[in-house]
């Protein structure tokens, strides 16, 4: 798993500190998680599933896809969500903005 952490982090093109700070870890467990010196909690991967749009089944297995497709209202809705709370969207409004 640790694996596929590292590859969401590299696909969504985020630093280790931005996704620790989206999911209230420290940047230090991230490491971890990505070195595979700790496994994730439960409730860790249904939040880093939840935030980014990630598969549950592809995180826990690798099988299937990466992320889970949106409608474009639910991205509408995501992406309005995000600038609501103030989120960094220089990664998200690009992918938000070539669909």
């Amino acid at each position: 798993m640790n694996e596929r952490i590292a590859a969401i982090i590299k696909e969504t093109g985020i630093k280790r500190v931005d996704f620790a700070k989206r999911l209230n870890l420290s940047p230090p467990y991230i490491s971890e998680l990505c070195s595979g010196k700790t496994k994730p909690s439960d409730r860790t991967i249904l939040d880093i599933c939840r935030e980014f749009n990630i598969s549950e089944n592809w995180l826990r297995t690798g099988s299937g896809e990466m992320f889970i497709q949106l409608s474009r209202s639910q991205e509408v809705a995501d992406f309005t969500s995000r600038i609501l709370k103030g989120d960094d969207l220089s990664a998200v409004s690009l992918q938000f903005l070539h669909n």
